[in-house]
């Protein structure tokens, strides 16, 4: 049993909200990176989402934008996310670490090398933004030989067809897109997203969790009546981007807490 798969039947045993979180690797720079990862963890998140940077993330709004080309000024290479995980590792062996990003820079490193690097490195999934269900099937293929898990973008422009081709051999969990359009904060969950949710558990027994838009523990509670876990990634980015360099561990954890309300468990 997975990382993954270990988390999601931990939440539900306890019956709270889960929290999946997205950074970016090399946003202001890999050092913060990695000194922000133990304080989202402190703060509550239940699996953390490392974004790769990439020259153009069609998917994503002007916050997330903006924070891969300032990792991509950093030169952040797929070499520095994998090896950041490494670092995580040596004294994190329990949280779920998914990276995500877009095929081209997994492609022109060789897709059965980054894989096997993604297992030996102790990452545990894979969310490829970029590569639709019709074109996945080999790389899930070279996911599944090496046990990394390959999670499946659905968005509620998806077909029944569409979602049942998405979800062969894929574990994990599923992400669950709210919205047509790209990442960032909103004032409301997408009512489109929540039947997305419906009409996905149609077709699978894994966890779903919602993201795209959401940015705060109202959202949160009212996405886990549906879902295992909502994504928050936009909203905790742009605390990141805004804070003073040696405030961002700190500032990013405090957000998270607001969103799990564990301060008040500490308490």
């Amino acid at each position: 049993m997975n990382r993954i798969t270990q988390k999601f039947n931990e939440i539900k045993e306890t019956g709270r909200n889960g929290l999946v979180v997205f950074i970016t690797a090399g946003a202001p720079d890999i050092e913060a990176t990695y000194a922000t990862i133990p304080a989202l963890v402190s703060g509550g998140a239940d699996i953390i989402e490392i974004g790769m940077p990439f020259s153009d993330p069609l998917a994503e709004g002007l916050v997330i934008q903006q924070s891969s080309f300032l990792s991509l000024q950093n030169n952040t290479t797929v070499d520095d996310c994998l090896d950041l995980v490494v670092n995580v590792r040596k004294t994190d062996k329990l949280t779920p670490l998914v990276l995500m990003g877009y095929y081209n820079p997994v492609y022109q490193y060789g897709s059965e090398k980054f894989v096997k690097k993604c297992n030996e490195y102790g990452i545990d999934g894979l969310i490829i933004v970029d590569l639709p269900a019709v074109e996945a099937q080999e790389f899930k293929q070279i996911c599944n030989k090496s046990d990394v898990s390959f999670i499946p973008l659905i968005a509620p422009t998806s077909t029944d067809k569409n979602i049942s081709l998405s979800l062969e051999k894929c574990d994990g969990f599923v992400y669950c897109v709210s919205v047509t359009g790209v990442t960032g904060a909103r004032t409301e969950v997408s009512s489109r997203g929540l039947d997305l949710v419906d009409r996905i558990k149609k077709f699978t027994d894994l966890p779903v969790a919602v993201g795209f838009g959401v940015s705060n523990k109202s959202h949160i509670d009212e996405i886990c009546l549906k879902a295992e876990a909502a994504v928050v990634g936009s909203a905790l980015v742009k605390v990141m981007l805004e804070s003073d360099k040696c405030n961002i561990a700190k500032n990013a954890g405090d957000f998270v807490k607001s969103l799990t309300g564990h301060s008040e468990k500490i308490d």
